[in-house]
């Protein structure tokens, strides 16, 4: 439910005023503003309906210390070599044991890699990168107009990996994650995303299932 909520929330409007309003420039205005912001504002339309220009995946699991989770969001074609605005949101909670004597509370972390953004063709944006690590929760938003280049079949590759922070995780324990991840652009830039990422999920699934039929 934490990862959902912050997935449909960001700075929207908000950023460009508080920058005019304070005065804030250069690299370390979103800092500030992540300060001030978190992970912004609560979109309750991105939690129940359902649109044909975005496509949203959750995942979840349970990882011990120095294991990485990868998963892989197919790329929508109809995104393929298009200067048009577009957007992925990568949002990741995880429940971590707590070390309450210490500054340092997680008894380990839980995180994804930095989003490829050249793949994204685009720019991570609102709450600033340092910051969203710092906590039990990581939610990460990349959007641009650059065109993006791959072919069919290419993914969007998120690594999910978890290491040692206030302790050592003791071996065998694991810890429970959530993650969730979209793909959206404008309605007149592609209305078909939502189609085309099931399609790919349901051609993947099929073919991990004949993989695994032998004859007897």
């Amino acid at each position: 439910m934490r990862a959902l909520l912050a997935h449909a929330s960001s700075w929207g409007a908000w950023e460009n005023s508080l920058r005019n309003d304070l005065g804030l420039h250069g690299q370390d205005a979103r800092r500030q503003l992540t300060a001030l912001l978190g992970y912004g504002r609560l979109d309750p339309s991105r939690l129940g309906e359902a649109a044909s220009n975005r496509a949203v995946l959750i995942a979840g699991g349970q990882i011990a210390r120095n294991e990485r989770h990868t998963y892989s969001f197919p790329l929508p074609p109809s995104l393929r070599a298009k200067a048009e605005w577009h957007r992925f949101t990568i949002t990741l909670a995880f429940m971590a044991p707590t070390v309450g004597q210490l500054t340092r509370y997680r008894s380990a972390k839980v995180y994804f890699s930095t989003p490829d953004t050249s793949l994204a063709g685009g720019d991570r944006t609102d709450a600033e990168h340092n910051a969203v690590r710092r906590g039990s929760l990581q939610h990460e938003i990349v959007q641009g107009t650059r065109s993006m280049s791959f072919v069919d079949g290419d993914v969007f590759p998120v690594h999910v990996e978890c290491m040692d922070d206030a302790q050592r995780l003791r071996a065998g324990n694991t810890i429970r994650y959530a993650l969730v991840v979209s793909a959206e652009t404008a309605e007149q830039t592609s209305n078909t995303i939502h189609d085309e990422v099931r399609d790919r999920l349901r051609l993947r699934a099929r073919e991990r299932a004949r993989g695994r039929i032998r004859p007897q």
